[in-house]
């Protein structure tokens, strides 16, 4: 595989579709359970302490390999991780990529 980094995002949202969408991921997730071949490329799992959809971070933490990061937000629900710019922690998204993509 040529690629060094793989990013991969949900965006949950209560009474809409993304509740589908969700199961629909989980559902492929545990039918792949392919997360392990994703290392040895580097992981940054980005979550919000408050987020509701916290667990699916938390899971695919615990089956990643190494090398594996879990960046937690402080007072941040996961549609702030979208919405408010005072909560993205761009640089520490910034030292990641700089690091990872030499």
């Amino acid at each position: 595989m040529s690629k060094k980094i793989l990013v991969i995002s949900t965006s949950l949202r209560a009474n809409s579709n993304s509740d589908m969408l969700a199961e629909a991921f989980m559902d492929g997730a545990r039918q792949a359970g392919h997360i392990d071949e994703i290392s040895p490329r580097p992981i940054l799992f980005v979550v919000g302490d408050r987020a509701h959809s916290r667990f699916f971070s938390d899971v695919a933490y615990e089956r990643a390999l190494e090398p594996k990061e879990m960046l937690v937000v402080e007072d941040a629900e996961h549609i702030d991780l979208y919405d408010r710019r005072d909560r993205i922690p761009f640089d520490r998204l910034a030292d990641f990529f700089t690091v990872n993509m030499k």
